[in-house]
């Protein structure tokens, strides 16, 4: 199976994936960031203001496959 790599910015902390995660195809690899970045949105949303989530998918070369962004914004009217 394939080995992809997911770098994470969560708007505080950036982290470049140093161990290769096996998926089926790329397809997987990307149902599996987008998860993956949802979830960490959830656990990690401010009360207020606003944040941007990110995540990379990378091959085992280092070659940038896809790329997904969240963008939390809130306010009070």
């Amino acid at each position: 199976m394939p080995l992809f790599y997911f770098d994470i910015d969560d708007g505080v902390y950036s982290t470049e994936g140093a161990e290769a995660i096996e998926f089926a195809n790329t397809e997987a690899a990307r149902r599996g960031v987008v998860s993956a970045l949802a979830e960490i949105a959830a656990n990690e949303l401010p009360n207020g203001g606003s944040r941007t989530f990110r995540a990379v998918i990378r091959d085992p070369d280092g070659r940038d496959l896809f790329e997904a962004v969240l963008e939390f914004r809130s306010r009070w009217l």
